[in-house]
């Protein structure tokens, strides 16, 4: 199985939503687009780190693309000058919250929206 990581292009765009987010990594395994992974400048109080997210087909997950692409994004957003990356996530997402906490993320105590939700921060 071959795997790269590359920035988005526009003719990704068909097949995955990338709404309003600036960077955007696809990782794509035999040429197929398998994950993504998205980051765009943060508001208030987070100004100086970028809010990101990402996503794995089910059918791709723990294999260790979500980590391998996760990765890739963070060194990038560094190297931009960001001091850490945020994200937000559904708080009865058990998976994720685990993922995101092996991989050195500390829950904060902020919440953005109204929903249920965990907001999770990493520094640089």
């Amino acid at each position: 199985m071959r795997i790269d990581i590359r920035p988005a292009v526009p003719s990704d765009t068909e097949k995955i939503r990338i709404g309003d987010f600036s960077d955007v990594f696809v990782l794509l395994c035999d040429g197929e687009i398998t994950a993504v992974c998205a980051a765009r400048n943060c508001e208030k109080p987070f100004e100086d780190y970028a809010e990101i997210t990402l996503s794995v087909l089910p059918e791709w997950q723990r294999k260790g693309l979500g980590k391998k692409l996760l990765s890739h994004t963070l060194r990038k957003l560094r190297g931009n000058g960001y001091k850490g990356a945020m994200l937000e996530i559904a708080e009865d997402n058990v998976g994720a919250r685990r993922f995101y906490e092996k991989f050195g993320f500390s829950e904060r105590n902020f919440t953005k929206n109204r929903k249920p939700s965990v907001v999770y921060t990493i520094d640089f």
